[in-house]
């Protein structure tokens, strides 16, 4: 028969399991503050462009909740005569498309006073 466990013991116990979910949550709260995701998009971006061969530059790269926007857009690929430039750029989860079960993006363009909108789905 197992003895029975002390009042003290117990607490001792639940003190460092507080103490562990503590140090968890204080952990995770600091990486999530120090994590920079538009440092991290940046260099997401440079790699695919020269993976794929395609010259990206842009002015100023933001990101608001799921949605990331470009300002002063360029893009040019090695068949193409001149870059594309764009004024801005967003990009953003096509949500309405979730409900149908199919993953899509919600594309906003802007050029010279010119607006295009467009739903990209895979």
């Amino acid at each position: 028969m197992t003895p029975p466990i002390s009042p003290v013991t117990e607490s001792r116990h639940l003190s460092w399991q507080k103490l562990c979910l503590v140090f968890l949550l204080a952990l995770l709260l600091f990486v999530l503050m120090r994590w920079q995701p538009e440092l991290w998009l940046q260099d997401e971006i440079d790699q695919q462009a020269l993976h794929h061969g395609v010259d990206i530059h842009y002015a100023s790269l933001h990101i608001e909740g799921l949605s990331v926007r470009l300002e002063r857009l360029s893009v040019q690929a090695a068949h193409m005569p001149s870059p594309v430039v764009l004024d801005s750029l967003s990009i953003s989860p096509a949500w309405a498309s979730l409900f149908t079960g199919i993953a899509a993006a919600s594309v906003h363009a802007e050029m010279m006073d010119q607006s295009a909108e467009a739903v990209l789905a895979w």
